[in-house]
């Protein structure tokens, strides 16, 4: 009952569309009993979204020894072999989850009867793999100290932020615990206490309480919410302030994001490094590109209506006692209420902010897919920087998932593969956001999307002209104006108005015109993309050879040097987005 009413609570907090998966590691005891009743739930009304995924520590043959050696119920092993059969029928992930050990160690652990310290690091490395990359980790757990490397406790500890103790001395790199000034990505525990059989009394761990504001309800019937163990308290600016905060984000943007229309692309563009995850990536890049796309034609409308409103403002006082009057102020205030109605739509339909989060998903799984390609393991540090970690979880999620991908099938190191499909691939992309060859094909609006030192360099050129345009219309005004009132010559005064009004536009045109490349930041993508482009250029030149702690640091620093190009983008554009800016 309670395994069911936890289950229900986090499905709750899921919009009808977005999935719960349910890692289990479909140990004999608490992992079987959470797979059984989640596909149980699975066939109920309501239940469809739950998907179960098995994470073993070893392959299913060598598993199994442990079922029959280890004490366990006499029909454990029976009840092992119909869920793996269940989740087989169903079209359900098992993942045997890789480990650090050599070969050698690992075929040892493999047919090790006595449960020695290789085996038992399998164990551990799978344990730490479900509390990694589980936003919530659901722990049936009596509170404890673990009876041996990988119980509940060791995964309970790791997921609030305290680093495991390995049996061989020797840590999987790929599931380094974040630092204390991190927490744990999305360091949840959700505890069902419980008493083991000839056991003592429930020990309610000195954990954080986790707040339950920003979640459905209240705190969820069975159980307890714990966040963090290094934290005495829960004041502002603590790590568990950070991570409760974090987690009631990341749904509510979780939910947001899938509940958004899938477009139809015509030739979707496969991220490299990815497999299973590939679905995920390519509906997020279609959704960036569809919003993307109806953004920019907002944008555009709103800017082209602002002009001729100026344009008619400009004007509309030479016209102040005729019939043309009356209708230039109708013509303006079309122009302003057609603008108010822009700016209404954009809002309500958050355009921006809904390309810029697919877009940010889909940049995070390509880099992440990246680094599956060349062969780089998960890292401790994450790829978003720290102090965007809270706007951008769902970023972060999305990282997270296309690391599972890694997990399931690791590659080894081909450098060739590595340039062709990722450095190469983007410097070719970066070369051609700043060449200026093939522009003319381009229409109009793409030049400008698409070269930003195009666009930065034709804004610059009109802007400086028209500005010097205003000049030559002043000067020419101010002599009609010495010739007239100063010279009593009437020469030319007839055209004092037209000189003004040129005078006028070619200031409001300048003006604009700076603007407009001020607030699409032309300048400032150009001198990002030719920094990242160098940065490509020198690691291409330090990619040959094997895979050595050098180049593994490379390629991980280059992958943060690009989501921090990205998000850098993502931050200031948020800054000027409407969504943003009707949040209190």
């Amino acid at each position: 009952m309670h395994i069911r009413g936890a289950l229900s609570y986090w499905l709750e907090q899921l919009d009808e569309v977005t999935p719960l998966w349910v890692l289990t590691g479909l140990a004999a005891g608490a992992d079987t009993w959470v797979a059984e009743v989640a596909l149980e739930m699975k066939q109920q009304p309501g239940g469809q979204r739950i998907r179960v995924k098995g994470c073993l520590p070893m392959p299913l043959a060598h598993y199994r020894q442990d079922f029959d050696q280890l004490g366990y119920a006499p029909d454990a092993v029976v009840r092992l072999d119909s869920l793996v059969e269940t989740l087989q029928q169903q079209g359900e992930e098992m993942l045997v989850v890789p480990s650090h050990l050599s070969d050698e160690q690992q075929t040892f652990a493999y047919s090790d009867s006595h449960y020695g310290d290789e085996r038992n690091t399998l164990y551990l490395n799978q344990s730490l793999f479900v509390a990694k990359y589980a936003n919530v980790l659901l722990a049936l757990w009596d509170g404890q100290p673990a009876r041996g490397s990988g119980g509940t406790a060791d995964a309970v500890a790791y997921k609030l932020g305290l680093p495991p103790v390995w049996p061989l001395g020797e840590a999987n790199p790929a599931l380094e615990p974040v630092s204390q000034f991190d927490g744990q990505m999305g360091g949840v525990v959700h505890q069902l206490p419980l008493t083991r059989v000839g056991g003592e009394p429930v020990i309610t761990p000195e954990f954080c309480a986790l707040k339950v504001e920003g979640l459905t309800g209240e705190a969820p019937a069975f159980g307890h919410l714990w966040i963090s163990q290094h934290d005495n308290g829960m004041g502002e600016g603590s790590c568990s302030e950070f991570l409760s905060a974090e987690l009631s984000r990341l749904l509510m943007d979780l939910n947001q994001y899938n509940a958004l229309p899938v477009p139809e692309v015509a030739n979707p563009y496969p991220a490299a490094g990815l497999a299973q995850t590939q679905p995920i990536f390519l509906r997020a890049d279609g959704i960036a590109l569809e919003r993307q796309s109806r953004y920019r034609r907002t944008v555009q409308r709103f800017f082209i209506s602002a002009l001729l409103v100026l344009a008619l403002y400009e004007i509309v006082s030479n016209f102040l006692d005729g019939d043309m009057g009356a209708w230039i102020f109708a013509g303006m205030l079309g122009g302003l209420l057609y603008c108010a109605v822009l700016v209404k739509q954009a809002a309500r339909n958050e355009l921006k902010w809904k390309y810029q989060l697919a877009r940010g998903i889909a940049e995070g799984m390509r880099i992440r897919g990246f680094l599956n390609l060349s062969a780089v393991p998960p890292k401790a540090a994450p790829l978003i920087p720290r102090r965007f970690r809270q706007h951008l979880p769902l970023l972060n999620h999305a990282i997270a998932i296309a690391e599972l991908d890694w997990w399931r099938a690791p590659t080894a190191f081909v450098a060739e593969a590595t340039r062709a499909s990722w450095i190469q691939d983007q410097r070719n992309f970066l070369s051609a956001r700043l060449s200026q060859e093939g522009v003319g094909k381009l229409k109009w609006s793409e030049r400008f999307y698409k070269r930003p030192l195009y666009a930065a360099e034709v804004c610059q050129k009109w802007a400086k002209s028209l500005f010097n345009g205003s000049i030559v219309f002043a000067l020419a005004l101010f002599m009609v104006v010495v010739l007239q009132y100063v010279l009593g010559n009437p020469v030319f005064a007839d055209s004092k108005d037209y000189l003004m009004l040129g005078l006028q536009y070619a200031l409001m045109a300048a003006g604009a015109i700076a603007l407009w490349s001020e607030l699409a930041g032309y300048e400032t993508t150009a001198e990002g993309y030719r920094s990242m482009d160098q940065l490509y250029q020198r690691a291409d030149g330090l990619l040959s050879g094997e895979m050595n702690p050098a180049k593994e640091a490379m390629l991980t620093e280059l992958a943060r040097e690009a989501m921090f190009e990205h998000v850098t983008w993502h931050n200031a554009e948020a800054e000027n987005d409407l969504k943003q800016k009707q949040q209190p």
